[in-house]
């Protein structure tokens, strides 16, 4: 049986469509501890994976008017198919919806799309139904930020995730700086950005031009940059010490592939019904750096016991077991559990919430979290915040990063930012391409 998804518009109070009651005003916040303004599951919903089609892991962007794809999977824990709709939301540089009108940023009003695939899983011990969605860009004819929510035919929304659709008539030239104070490491990033093809009129780009900066996928936590440095005689644009990421560490890695033997860091495997338990070694704050490859906080899904299935349906759901001994170096004067320890990483939708935040266990002085998770190869870190920001437990000035860059650009008599530029500078392969004097 296969599920129609058709698309419906956002307009700033109501959805014209059979499904009235969808919610249109999306909240705001402005700080990382605060519900994350682009990433939402509810909690039936697991292991979101959003990309280009043919490129697993990939940021959801696509070039206006290029007519490519974008592949949303998920699994939903029940047994019962339902018809799920989807929607666009046309955002400005800070996640606020634009005021543009529905007809302005999308020509394919109330249009079925067809038959999207859904399967239930099966030989597993957890019930879930398994949709793949293709997202459609090419009705798309503004560029920008957007939010893309799916809902069921209640009209209740399931997911919300960001994505991108730029028109590249600006490029960036980055340089990143590896710095370290008091055994804190940060990455600054300098850019200069260039209006080389001279289609955008640039008058005064402290109005007309903001830069946002993130690292890996936390979107929340952008720095944004509303006026350049200098401005030059060829019409670029630099911003120097106007980004500052604290470096981090790489992720650590969590196998839960098999349930029938133990990988890499699996301490054990039982099975309580209904489900099986995967119980990882305790975690220890790194005293020093070493580095190893990963995915900048993402997964993917395999069930190695059943090499030749398809574990997008043939993947047990686990409870994986995380702890953390108590950092050696927390203040004497801090009570363990009052300190915010959370796990974090795409498995968690990189979001501060209190389903995600660690417990203090008093009788292993650890803290601990039990997560619902896939078969599969899972990046994530242990983070807490300070003045509203994520800040990881240690950092490292040769940590490997992603940095996403996006320039949005405004006419004076345009209603919405315009994405003129997306860019991903690593802190380890990129070359410098810019140098700040």
């Amino acid at each position: 049986m296969n599920i129609a998804l058709i698309t419906q518009h956002i307009t700033k109070n109501f959805f014209i469509s059979f499904a009235s009651i969808l919610l249109s005003n999306i909240s705001i916040f402005t700080a990382s501890a605060q519900p994350s303004r682009v990433y939402y599951q509810r909690s039936d919903i697991q292991t979101i994976e959003f990309y280009r089609a043919n490129l697993q892991r990939s940021v959801p962007i696509v070039n206006l008017g290029s007519g490519e794809s974008l592949v949303l999977a998920f699994d939903v824990m029940e047994s019962d198919r339902k018809t799920l709709y989807f929607s666009f939301t046309h955002c400005n540089f800070d996640w606020q919806p634009s005021d543009l009108l529905p007809v302005e940023y999308f020509s394919g009003f109330n249009k079925e799309y067809g038959y999207e695939q859904s399967d239930f899983s099966t030989n597993t011990n957890a019930d879930y139904i398994h949709y793949q969605i293709s997202i459609p860009t090419s009705a798309i004819i503004h560029s920008g930020n957007y939010l893309i929510n799916i809902y069921d035919e209640d009209g209740t929304l399931l997911i919300r995730r960001p994505m991108w659709v730029v028109e590249p008539l600006m490029y960036v030239e980055s340089c990143l700086n590896r710095r370290e104070n008091n055994r804190i490491a940060t990455h600054s990033l300098d850019l200069a950005v260039k209006n080389t093809y001279k289609k955008l009129k640039v008058d005064v780009p402290a109005r007309q031009l903001r830069v946002a900066v993130w690292k890996d996928d936390n979107v929340d936590d952008a720095i944004i940059a509303t006026e350049p440095t200098f401005m030059r005689a060829d019409d670029s644009f630099t911003y120097v010490n106007k980004f500052s990421f604290s470096a981090g560490d790489e992720y650590l890695w969590a196998d839960t592939r098999s349930i029938r033997a133990t990988h890499a860091g699996v301490h054990h495997i039982d099975f309580i019904d209904p489900m099986y338990h995967v119980t990882f070694y305790t975690d220890r704050k790194p005293i020093g750096y070493s580095y190893h490859k990963d995915f900048n906080g993402k997964f993917y899904i395999e069930n190695v016991d059943l090499p030749n299935a398809d574990a997008a349906t043939q993947a047990d759901y686990v409870m994986a077991h995380f702890s953390l001994a108590v950092p050696d170096d927390l203040p004497s004067d801090v009570n363990p559990a009052d300190y915010p320890i959370y796990v974090y990483g795409q498995l968690t939708n990189y979001a501060i919430e209190p389903r995600y935040r660690m417990t203090y266990n008093s009788d292993n002085d650890t803290y601990e979290l039990d997560l619902r998770l896939k078969q599969g190869y899972y990046n994530y870190d242990y983070v807490t915040t300070r003045k509203g920001h994520i800040e990881p437990l240690a950092s490292f000035a040769d940590t490997e990063s992603d940095y996403h860059i996006a320039v949005y650009y405004r006419d004076f008599a345009g209603t919405a930012d315009r994405l003129v530029c997306f860019t991903t500078h690593n802190s380890l392969t990129s070359r410098d391409s810019f140098i700040a004097f």
